[in-house]
C-alpha cells in the first residue's frame, strides 16, 4: 500500500491497448482507465492511514450516534485507548497513531468542571509515575533528592504544567479525558497517556 501513487493521467497500458484495437479505441481506452481509477479510489482511504477494522468499526458505531452526549463521547475515548493499549502491546505503531489522530479529534468539554480535584493522586504513564497533591504541585515518583517535580493547576479542559528548572518551562495541554482511572490530554500534536495507579 506504501508504494501506490495515483497519476492524473491514464496510465501507460492505454495507449498501448488503443494500437491494438483499431475499432472503438477510444472507447477501450476510456473503459480500461475508468476500471483502473476506480480501483485506485474505491479503496478506504483510511487502509493508508494504519487504521484497522476494529478502528473503522468503532469510528462508524460512534458517528451514527445522532445525538451524542458527553457520556456517550467519553465512552468512544475510552474503547480507542483500550484498542490502542492493545496495539501498543503488539508493537503496531502505525495503528497507534491512527487511534492517536482519532482521539485528536474529541477533546473535553471547554466549560468541563471537577477535574482538578479528579486529578490528585498518582497516575502511571508508560515511562514515568507521577503524584499530583491538592496543593497543586507534582513530582515524579519515587520521591528523592533531585527528582523532577513542579506545580500544575486546571482551568476547564487545559491541563497546565510547569517543571521547576532554571529557567522555569510552563506546557499547556488539552484534556481529552480524565476520569478517575484514565487522563488522556495532549499538547496539539502528540497525545499522552495515564493510568491512576493510586
Amino acid at each position: 500500500m506504501k508504494n501506490c501513487k495515483v497519476r492524473s493521467s491514464p496510465p501507460s497500458f492505454c495507449s498501448t491497448a488503443s494500437i491494438a484495437v483499431s475499432a472503438g479505441s477510444r472507447h477501450f481506452c476510456i473503459t480500461v482507465f475508468t476500471v483502473f481509477a476506480f480501483a485506485v479510489f474505491s479503496v478506504p482511504q483510511s487502509l493508508f492511514a494504519g487504521e484497522t477494522a476494529e478502528l473503522i468499526a468503532a469510528k462508524n458505531r460512534f458517528t451514527q450516534l445522532q445525538h451524542p452526549t458527553e457520556a456517550d463521547r467519553q465512552d468512544y475515548i475510552l474503547s480507542l485507548t483500550k484498542l490502542r493499549s492493545r496495539f501498543a502491546d503488539q508493537g503496531q505503531s502505525e495503528a497507534c497513531s491512527a487511534v492517536d489522530a482519532e482521539v485528536l479529534g474529541y477533546p473535553a468539554p471547554e466549560n468541563t468542571g471537577g477535574y482538578s480535584k479528579i486529578m490528585v493522586g498518582q497516575w502511571c504513564s508508560p515511562r514515568h509515575e507521577y503524584v499530583y497533591r491538592a496543593d497543586g504541585t507534582w513530582s515524579m515518583l519515587p520521591e528523592e533528592t533531585g527528582i523532577t517535580h513542579g506545580r500544575w493547576r486546571i482551568e476547564g479542559n487545559k491541563f497546565f504544567s510547569s517543571a521547576e528548572v532554571d529557567p522555569e518551562i510552563t506546557r499547556a495541554y488539552t484534556i481529552i479525558l480524565l476520569t478517575d482511572d484514565d487522563f488522556v490530554f495532549t499538547d496539539g500534536e502528540a497525545v499522552f497517556y495515564e493510568t491512576r495507579s493510586r
